[in-house]
C-alpha cells in the first residue's frame, strides 16, 4: 500500500480541526510542501478556520494561520481575506490581522486592518496593539504616518486604547526621532483615562539616550520622579549605558551611586556598560579594577561580555600580553569563550602583526566547535593583504567559499583597494575576474577602485579596458564611477574623451554632480585653456549647475597660474560681492599670484582682509608673504608679520589648490598616520640642523617640500627658519639688524 502524499495527508488533517492534536499535527507534513502546493489546500484551510471560529477556538485558528502564512509567497490567502464578500467575518479578519502581525508582516496586516476599517468592523484591542507593536519592531521601512493612521482608525471604530497602546505609540515616535509626538502622546493619555507608567517613561528615556540627547533624558528622569513614579533598575542602566557610550564617565559614576542609594545593586549589565566606557577611553587598568570589584559580588561576577570587552581593549591599547592573560584567566574560571571572543583574538593578533597566531586562533575556534563567520575571515584576509601575502589571503578566500561563507562586497573592495595601493594590479584584476564559483560578486565600486588606481599609475589603456569589461558584464556605472573615468582622463589631458564620457552619462539618464563639472573645469585650467574653462562653466550654469567655492578656487588658480592676476582679482571681488563663500585656499591662491607678479602690497591687503573676516592664515599663507617680503628687502615688515604668527599648537601646510588632494590624516590607517608623524619629525630635525649651520636657503627648499606634502610641523621650526631668512636678507641688503625676540 503506497504512502499518501503530504498534500493528501494535510487535506485529511484539515478536515478534522477539532482533534486534540490539531493544528500541531500538521507541522511535520507542512515541511514537505512548497508555495506552489498551497492553491489546492486553500479551500480546506478556509473551511477549517471557519469551523474553529464557530466553536470560538481562537488560539487554534491563529496557530493554524501562523503555520500557513510563511507558505503564502504568492499572497493567495492574503488576497482572499481582502476580497471577502460583505459582510465579511469580523472574527476571521481579526485573527488574520493578528496572525500577519505576529508573522513579521506588518504591512500585510495593515492592509487587512484598513479593510476591516472600511467595512466598519471593529478589531479587538489586543489585535490592534499587536499590529502597532509589529510596526514598532519592523525591520522594513515604515511610513511615520502609518501607525498614526491605525491609531486614528482604532478610535473611529470605538476601540478604547490602553496604557500599552500609548506606550507602543511612544516607542514608535521615539524610533522615528519624533520626540515632540512622543511627548504629545504622553500628555494625551489622561484624556483617555490612562496614566503614564514606568514603561512609558523608560521608553521615552531610552529613545533620548539612543540619540545621545542626555539632557532631555535627565529631564524625563526628573519628571517621572516628580510624578511619584520610582525609577527602576532598567532606568538607571539605560542612563549609565548612554553616559558610558559618550565617555561621560563621571556622570555614569554618579548615576551608579544614585541607584545604590535607592537600594538597586548594579547588575552585570550595569557593570559591563560602564566597563565599555572605560575601555573606550583607554582606561584599561581601571577596567581591570572594576572586574575585580565584580568578582566580589557573587551575583554579578564577570561574564563572557566582561572578558571580551577587556581583551579587545588590551589589544586596542597595545597590551597584547594582557589580552592573553585575560583569555587564560577566563578559561580557568570556566567561562567559555564565544564566537565574539575568538573574533577579537583573531583581530587582535592581526593588529599586533602576529598573523601566524591569528591563523592559529581561527583553527582553535573550529576545534572548540565554533564556526568562523564572515567577520573572522575578512579580518584575516585583509591582514594578509596588508602584509603583502596575497597567496595566503586568496587561500583563505577560497576556504571561505568552500565553507559556504560569502565574502561581502565591502570586504572585497577593501582587499582590492589594498592591492591597488601597493600597485599589485595583476592580483587585483585576478580577483575581479575570479570565477563565479569563488562566490565573489564585484560591483561598480570594485571596478571603479582598480580603474582609479590605473589612472593614478598613468595607465589609461588598462583603465579603459577595465571600464569596457565592466560594461560587458552589465554592471551599470554610477555617477561616482563616471567621475573616476572623467577625472582620470582629465588628469592625462584627454579633455575631448572626458567630455565624451560626460555626454554618455547624461544620455544614460545619470545626473552629473558638482564634482563632475569641477573636474572638467580643472582639466581645462591645467592645460591653460582658460577660455574653454569659462565657456564650459557658463554653459553648465545654464544647465542648473551651481558653482561652489571649489569651482571658484579652480578658476582663480588657473587665472593666476597663467598670469591673469587682474582677472583673478575681478572674479574674486565679483564672487564675494554676491555673498558666496570663500576660504583660505581662495586667499592663498590670490596672495601667491599677486606675490609672483610683484604685487606684494595688494597681497598684504588680502592678507589683512582674510584675518579681518575670520579666515585664519595657514603655513602656505605665511610662507608666501614672509618670503616675498624678505626677497624684496622689506625685513621690518616681515618681522611685523612674524610677530602676528600664532604661537600655539601646530601649523599644517596646505596646497594652494587642494581640490584633488585627499585629506591626508583623516583617510590614513594608524600605520600610515604613524609613518607621517615620523616623517614630520625627521623633516623638523633636518630643517633645524640646516638652520643651525646657517643654510637657510636649503632649509627653505625643504620647508616648501614639507608644505606641498601637507605635513605638520611645530611652529618653532617654522619660526626659526623664517627669522633666519629675514636676518640673512637684512645682512645682504645691509639694513639695520633688529633682534627678533621670541616670547618665553
Amino acid at each position: 500500500m503506497s504512502t499518501p502524499s503530504p498534500i493528501a495527508t494535510i487535506t485529511t488533517l484539515l478536515q478534522r480541526p477539532t482533534s486534540a492534536s490539531f493544528p500541531h499535527s500538521l507541522s511535520p507534513h507542512l515541511r514537505h510542501i512548497t508555495p506552489a502546493d498551497l492553491p489546492p489546500l486553500l479551500p480546506h484551510l478556509l473551511s477549517s478556520l471557519s469551523s474553529l471560529l464557530l466553536r470560538s477556538h481562537y488560539l487554534k485558528a491563529r496557530s493554524l494561520l501562523l503555520s500557513f502564512i510563511p507558505l503564502d509567497r504568492y499572497r493567495l490567502l492574503h488576497r482572499h481575506f481582502l476580497s471577502l464578500s460583505l459582510p465579511p467575518s469580523r472574527s476571521l479578519l481579526d485573527i488574520a490581522v493578528s496572525s500577519y502581525s505576529l508573522s513579521n508582516s506588518p504591512h500585510l496586516a495593515s492592509q487587512l486592518f484598513f479593510h476591516m476599517s472600511g467595512c466598519r468592523l471593529r478589531p479587538s484591542l489586543i489585535t490592534s496593539n499587536t499590529l502597532l507593536s509589529s510596526l514598532s519592531t519592523s525591520r522594513s521601512p515604515v511610513s511615520p504616518n502609518l501607525p498614526r493612521l491605525i491609531f486614528q482608525a482604532m478610535l473611529s471604530l470605538g476601540v478604547q486604547p490602553s496604557v500599552a497602546t500609548f506606550n507602543i505609540m511612544i516607542k514608535i515616535h521615539c524610533r522615528n526621532g519624533d520626540f515632540a509626538a512622543a511627548l504629545e502622546t504622553l500628555s494625551t493619555m489622561n484624556g483617555f483615562g490612562c496614566s503614564p507608567d514606568l514603561i512609558s517613561f523608560n521608553t521615552l528615556l531610552h529613545g533620548y539616550c539612543r540619540r545621545g540627547m542626555l539632557k532631555e533624558a535627565r529631564d524625563v528622569l526628573s519628571d517621572m520622579k516628580a510624578r511619584g513614579i520610582v525609577p527602576s533598575q532598567r532606568t538607571y542602566n539605560t542612563l549609565i549605558a548612554a553616559y558610558s557610550r559618550l565617555s561621560w564617565l563621571k556622570e555614569a559614576t554618579k548615576m551608579m551611586e544614585a541607584m545604590t542609594v535607592l537600594k538597586f545593586s548594579p547588575d552585570i549589565w550595569t557593570y559591563n556598560a560602564f566597563l565599555s566606557g572605560l575601555c573606550r577611553e583607554g582606561k584599561v587598568s581601571e577596567g581591570l579594577k572594576l572586574k575585580e570589584e565584580m568578582e566580589q559580588v557573587a551575583s554579578t561576577g564577570p561574564d563572557v561580555v566582561t572578558y571580551n570587552t577587556l581583551i579587545d581593549a588590551c589589544f586596542e591599547w597595545q597590551n597584547g600580553s594582557g589580552a592573553l592573560k585575560l583569555l587564560d584567566e577566563m578559561r580557568k574560571r570556566r567561562i567559555q569563550p564565544d564566537l565574539v571572543t575568538h573574533n577579537i583574538m583573531v583581530k587582535g593578533m592581526c593588529k599586533v602583526g602576529n598573523l601566524e597566531e591569528a591563523l592559529n586562533s581561527l583553527r582553535k575556534m573550529e576545534e572548540e566547535g565554533f564556526k568562523a563567520d564572515c567577520i573572522t575571515y575578512n579580518t584575516l584576509v585583509n591582514a594578509y593583504i596588508n602584509a603583502g601575502n596575497a597567496s595566503n589571503a586568496f587561500s583563505l578566500m577560497d576556504e571561505m567559499v568552500g565553507k559556504g561563507i560569502k565574502m561581502d562586497t565591502f570586504s572585497l573592495n577593501t582587499v582590492l583597494n589594498s592591492l591597488c595601493k601597493e600597485k599589485r594590479f595583476e592580483e587585483a584584476c585576478g580577483l575581479l575576474r575570479s570565477p563565479p564559483k569563488r562566490g565573489f560578486v564585484p560591483d561598480e565600486v570594485s571596478f571603479g577602485t582598480v580603474i582609479a588606481a590605473y589612472f593614478k599609475d598613468e595607465n589609461p589603456i588598462a583603465a579603459v579596458k577595465l571600464w569596457e569589461e565592466m560594461n560587458e558584464k552589465k554592471i551599470k556605472p554610477s555617477t561616482t564611477t563616471y567621475n573616476t573615468m572623467i577625472k582620470g582622463l582629465c588628469c592625462l589631458g584627454k579633455l575631448d574623451e572626458a567630455i565624451g564620457m560626460l555626454n554618455e552619462m547624461i544620455e544614460k539618464g545619470l545626473i552629473p554632480d558638482d564634482f563632475t563639472y569641477n573636474i572638467i573645469i580643472h582639466g581645462f585650467c591645467r592645460l591653460g585653456d582658460l577660455e574653454s574653462a569659462f565657456q564650459f562653466h557658463d554653459k553648465m550654469i545654464a544647465n542648473s549647475f551651481k558653482p561652489d567655492v571649489i569651482t571658484c578656487n579652480i578658476l582663480l588658480d588657473g587665472l593666476c597660474k597663467y598670469g591673469k592676476v587682474n582677472e583673478a582679482m575681478k572674479l574674486f571681488v565679483s564672487w564675494v560681492s554676491k555673498g558666496k563663500k570663500v576660504d583660505v585656499v581662495s586667499y592663498n591662491t590670490l596672495i601667491n599670484g599677486l606675490c609672483r607678479h610683484d604685487k606684494i602690497d595688494k597681497a598684504l591687503d588680502l592678507f589683512r582682509d582674510m584675518k579681518a573676516k575670520g579666515i585664519n592664515p595657514d603655513a602656505y599663507t605665511y610662507n608666501v608673504i614672509l618670503c616675498s617680503l624678505t626677497e624684496r628687502g622689506r625685513s621690518e615688515e616681515a618681522h611685523d608679520v612674524l610677530k602676528e604668527f600664532d604661537w600655539g599648537g601646530e601649523l599644517k601646510g596646505d596646497l594652494s589648490f587642494p581640490f584633488f588632494k585627499e585629506e591626508l590624516v583623516e583617510t590614513c590607517t594608524n600605520e600610515e598616520r604613524n609613518s607621517i608623524e615620523t616623517d614630520s619629525l625627521a623633516y623638523s630635525e633636518e630643517i633645524n640642523a640646516l638652520c643651525k649651520k646657517g643654510h637657510f636657503k636649503e632649509a627653505k627648499a625643504l620647508l616648501d617640500e614639507v608644505i606641498q606634502k601637507g605635513m605638520v610641523l611645530n611652529n618653532s621650526v617654522y619660526l626659526t627658519l623664517m627669522d633666519g631668512l629675514i636676518r640673512r636678507q637684512q645682512r645682504l641688503t645691509k639694513g639695520p639688524e633688529q633682534k627678533y625676540l621670541q616670547p618665553d
